[in-house]
């Protein structure tokens, strides 16, 4: 594992050297020479294995990899979309009913700008799980309570058990950690949740893309963020745990 460890900070530095702002995206375009060996060391990031799940008559199935479901939380709807159990989650808000939706989580040009962001990770959509929540009730009242928007995300990290968590927006931020502070000052650190299971996972808040679209010079900030979650999953590019503030 030594000249593994050796190889990706090698290839860290070389990335921090050679990115540059992409100019019409803002996000860090990597050498066009590494993708292959990129990919061969983030398939080394432990997996946690799959496991069977309870379908509603209690039987057990094997849910297939990349599938899309949807469950309920106290009238608070999830939709999930990727691997059955993944290191990494990112949850954020469903669609309003006046904004684009091609029906899956994070579609339209928002899902396609966090495309781009977890491909600049080193990732792709397939890797991660990706979670979206209705914020407000279905007839347009009251936005739901804080208490049952943690209740319908914990239900899918319980069955996901991710390492990290990537909250985009913050209302959900606020609901995951438990703080009430804006969600500039959660930014660009980790925030320690254990689950009712004891699973520990480290959250972290940052900007949702369809800020993003609208405000391009916050890119930068968000990438930083990407780039401690990086660190803390031992990608190449990434900001080293013990760096990040």
């Amino acid at each position: 594992m030594t000249n593994v460890r050796d190889e990706l900070r090698g290839v860290a530095r070389t990335l921090r050297r050679l990115a540059e702002w992409d100019q019409e995206d803002g996000l860090i375009g990597y050498p066009s020479s590494s993708p292959a060996r990129l990919a061969e060391l983030v398939a080394q990031i432990p997996r946690v294995p799959s496991a069977p799940v309870a379908s509603d008559d209690g039987a057990s199935t094997e849910a297939a990899p990349g599938q899309t479901e949807e469950v309920a939380v106290s009238h608070v709807h999830v939709v999930a979309d990727g691997p059955e159990r993944a290191t990494l989650v990112f949850v954020g808000a469903m669609p309003g009913p006046a904004e684009p939706n091609d029906g899956r989580p994070f579609g339209g040009a928002a899902g396609e700008l966090l495309d781009k962001m977890i491909g600049a990770m080193g990732l792709r959509r397939q890797n991660v799980v990706l979670l979206t929540v209705t914020l407000g009730n279905v007839d347009g009242g009251a936005p739901h309570s804080e208490s049952a928007l943690a209740a319908a995300v914990t239900a899918e990290l319980e069955r996901v058990t991710p390492a990290v968590v990537v909250a985009l927006g913050d209302e959900l931020a606020r609901a995951l950690t438990g703080e009430s502070a804006p969600l500039q000052a959660m930014r660009g650190h980790f925030h320690l949740v254990v689950l009712p299971s004891g699973h520990p996972i480290d959250v972290m808040p940052t900007l949702p893309p369809a800020h993003l679209l609208e405000n391009p010079g916050d890119k930068r900030g968000v990438w930083e963020d990407l780039r401690r979650v990086m660190g803390a999953l031992g990608l190449p590019g990434g900001v080293p745990r013990e760096s990040a503030s």
